[in-house]
């Protein structure tokens, strides 16, 4: 499976329109957690806003494939560190 997400600013170039905002620090990098229940089970990482996270990694972390699992995104910048947090749920 592929999680993916918009990119949004660190600073001043996003207007929350319907475009990708401009990358302002590179390289581009992304934490991804993945969460059962608010339990950490596996740390992954990017260089795009996009990462695969596989049936046999979800069956390890979680025994079998979930229906369902949360996970959260930070941008991590090399200017301004890690940045909000955001969160989700993947239903499958």
């Amino acid at each position: 499976m592929i999680l993916s997400w918009v990119r949004r600013s660190r600073a001043d170039g996003d207007g929350w329109g319907a475009v990708e905002a401009p990358l302002e620090h590179q390289p581009e990098s992304y934490r991804i957690a993945i969460l059962n229940g608010a339990t950490l089970v596996r740390t992954l990482s990017s260089a795009t806003p996009a990462v695969s996270y596989g049936a046999a990694e979800q069956a390890f972390d979680f025994g079998a494939l979930p229906a369902s699992f949360g996970f959260s995104v930070a941008q991590i910048s090399p200017v301004l560190g890690v940045g909000h947090v955001a969160t989700g749920e993947f239903h499958g």
